[in-house]
């Protein structure tokens, strides 16, 4: 029996959208880098096949829906217990 293959649970992809939503919402440099990275489904199965990666658990990059007043398009506000937005 072959060994199971490695599983990725940090794996974040962004959307065109996204990147333009933040961008509209001023946020130029996620995290402090020095752009936004581009991501792409074809390359990053690519990217899983040459690691020997079966499965990636993908989340969207930073900010992520909870930074912006608005959220981003794409993003879905959660139920919340509180009295604030849930993407606030």
């Amino acid at each position: 029996m072959a060994p199971p293959g490695l599983i990725d649970v940090h794996a974040h992809f962004v959307t065109d959208e996204y990147v333009a939503a933040a961008r509209a919402a001023g946020i130029a440099h996620p995290d402090g880098m020095p752009g936004w990275p581009g991501w792409d489904p074809a390359d990053h199965l690519e990217l899983m096949r040459r690691g020997g990666i079966d499965k990636a658990y993908l989340s969207v990059s930073s900010p992520g829906c909870t930074s912006a007043t608005t959220p981003p398009r794409g993003c879905s506000p959660v139920p919340s217990t509180s009295s604030a937005p849930p993407w606030r």
